[in-house]
């Protein structure tokens, strides 16, 4: 059998493992890993001493025998290879030896290639013919090589380049796309670059990001080692990114409550009651019965439990404002939630049940939904011009998400826990073994957090005419067609900020600066809502060899609320409410207690690094 015929056979095996262990991401659309951990796992990378595992895989490749035909494995791979890898190949090795310039430009004074795999996305031009890079060659004399994965083959490519001699010098990848044990692993390995040592000399605005306690527990191990690289700072000022800074806002049409003299709702209760009267009493005017009161995109967890001040967290587990660690779904709140959700989903005339959920297109049915204009009440954030025309979006005002009339008698928590788009998480970006040149990589990267870095890596260079930079330090935007930067850089996919830290002047946005001034007011309305109720939140910090051990015993927790509580609402399968009880009996059987306290003692373990969502507010120019 052939070595690649080898290779690709343990692929399909950690995929099928992956089938069965795969969970889904948090925030970022859900992605594979390559690893299944196991107690063995972690005490044989313990160990091991701290070297390169070069030989060690090199073996273990040589020695995997699988028979069978593995023609769709080496056909997917040939032709992702054919669609999305690009130039070099086999980079000189002596790069090396090329002196860094920490200052100044260019970034070494003879030209080295940077090899960088990412997420492939869908409208963006060649990267060769990008103004971004072009220009920023010249600028730093790096060259720069983009290897394209679609987002929905990370899980197999991965598994394959790490099996292989044909690392990059640089994953970018989701924040998740790598896990704990992953991490650890080739960290360990020193498979993964340790940045602690160069980041001071070559990387001043990453190191000033990692300044940042929470930015600091989720990339840092015990060690100090730092294998995943921070995009940003995550609390404090924040720069504002592509949608808003709390996103998935509660809109209501603010010209239906005037119309039949309600006010605006602030709990449950009154909710329920005004989409009644949304229903029956034509707030239209229009003598019809064609009002849908309510429209909801997605019936995620922490919505439905929102107003009753829970949520799930890494592993299902929320902590509450004493530090006190729970499992959200087995909570008497979130029974609560879904009691109330299930009278609002199924009564007759709140809602169009077909639309939640469809993601076909881009959420067009969705979208279409709400831009009819019947729609009283919707949970959404993506209301730009293509959905909504400045007149119609007039209607509308954000408002806070409810507050349940429910006290709880086990944990402190908040009154309600607030759309929070900013979830800190570790850094995407991973340096490998395999790159010759740590001190230029880092000094291309860190240019990239500045404003003009920003500006440059997702508009291009001024130049290419789609914005330009004004006299007191801020942006305008010179074109209403946002995917024109597709064509001159790739902005996010480089995991770099979408917009910059200083205010962009957006009065050339035509209808859209009807959507930017919303995206703004319902970004005050939640920043106020944190400060004055904020909730207590623990970052994904980095996991001990013990602790990742520890969990994966409770695997089962961890994936077992993934949609439970959204099933609940549509009584699939067991998910019904008269099952409630018999379930969380189910998890106190299989050791939910157990799971808690382990998640407390790593709470407790990291109380230093814990932040309320009021420390993270957005930058205003």
């Amino acid at each position: 059998m052939s070595k690649i015929a080898k290779i690709l056979s343990l692929v399909l095996v950690s995929v099928l493992a992956l089938a069965v262990f795969a969970g889904c991401g948090n925030n970022e659309p859900a992605q594979g890993s390559s690893a299944v951990v196991t107690e063995s796992e972690v005490a044989s990378i313990e160990s091991q001493p701290d070297e390169s595992q070069d030989e060690a895989e090199s073996s273990d490749i040589e020695s995997t025998e699988s028979e069978g035909d593995n023609s769709d494995a080496a056909s997917e791979e040939s032709s992702s290879e054919t669609s999305s890898k690009k130039g070099n190949t086999s980079r000189p090795k002596d790069q090396a030896k090329v002196e860094v310039n920490k200052t100044g430009w260019p970034i070494v004074n003879e030209k080295i290639t940077i090899e960088y795999m990412g997420i492939e996305g869908a409208g963006y031009a060649d990267v060769d013919d990008m103004s971004s890079f072009k220009y920023y060659e010249s600028k730093t004399n790096v060259h720069f090589d983009f290897i394209g994965v679609p987002e929905n083959q990370i899980g197999t490519r991965k598994a394959l380049v790490l099996q292989s001699k044909d690392w990059p010098d640089i994953f970018g990848f989701y924040y998740n796309s790598f896990t704990d044990y992953e991490i650890y692993k080739y960290g360990k390995e020193n498979a993964f670059v340790d940045i602690a040592p160069y980041v001071k000399d070559y990387a001043p605005n990453i190191a000033k990001y990692l300044e940042d306690r929470v930015t600091y527990a989720m990339n840092a191990n015990a060690e100090g080692k730092i294998y995943t690289i921070p995009g940003n700072a995550a609390t404090g000022k924040r720069s504002v990114n592509w949608h808003n800074t709390y996103n998935h806002w509660l809109s209501i049409n603010k010209t239906w409550l005037d119309n039949l003299e309600l006010d605006v709702p602030t709990t449950p209760n009154e909710f329920l009651e005004v989409l009644r009267a949304f229903a029956k009493d034509d707030p239209n005017g229009n003598g019809l019965n064609d009002e849908i009161p309510y429209a909801e995109w997605n019936w995620a967890a922490n919505w439905i439990t929102a107003p009753w001040g829970v949520y799930s967290g890494t592993g299902g587990i929320g902590i509450d404002n004493s530090g006190k660690a729970y499992y959200q779904i087995a909570t008497e709140e979130a029974h609560q939630a879904t009691t109330f959700w299930y009278k609002v989903r199924n009564e007759s005339g709140l809602m169009d049940t077909s639309i939640t959920g469809n993601s076909a297109n881009n959420w067009s049915a969705f979208r279409t939904h709400i831009a009819t204009g019947k729609v009283g009440c919707f949970r959404w954030s993506d209301i730009s011009s293509g959905t909504f025309s400045p007149t119609l979006l007039k209607q509308y005002i954000p408002i806070p998400y409810l507050t349940a009339e429910f006290n709880s008698t086990q944990y402190n928590l908040p009154k309600s826990i607030q759309p929070f788009n900013v979830t800190p998480t570790r850094g995407a970006m991973i340096i490998t073994k395999y790159c010759k040149n740590v001190p230029a990589v880092l000094r291309y990267y860190d240019y990239l957090q500045t404003d003009d870095g920003i500006m440059l890596m997702n508009w291009g260079t001024e130049e290419a005419g789609l914005y330009k930079k004004l006299s007191n330090g801020t942006y305008k935007l010179l074109t209403s067609e946002l995917s024109d930067r597709y064509k001159q850089g790739l902005g996010w996919h480089m995991r770099v900020s979408e917009w910059p830290m200083a205010k962009l002047d957006r009065s050339s946005l035509g209808d859209d600066a009807a959507y930017y001034a919303y995206v703004d007011k319902a970004d005050k309305v939640y920043e106020a809502a944190h400060k004055a109720d904020p909730t207590t939140r623990l970052p994904q910090v980095v996991m001990t060899a013990d602790q990742i051990t520890q969990l994966k015993k409770f695997e089962y927790f961890s994936e077992a609320g993934t949609g439970a509580l959204s099933a609940y609402l549509s009584d699939y399968n067991n998910w019904t409410l008269s099952n409630w009880t018999v379930n969380v009996q189910n998890y106190e059987k299989k050791g939910l207690a157990n799971y808690v306290k382990l998640w407390q003692q790593i709470v407790d373990d990291n109380k230093e690094y814990l932040y309320k969502t009021s420390e993270i507010t957005r930058n205003w120019g």
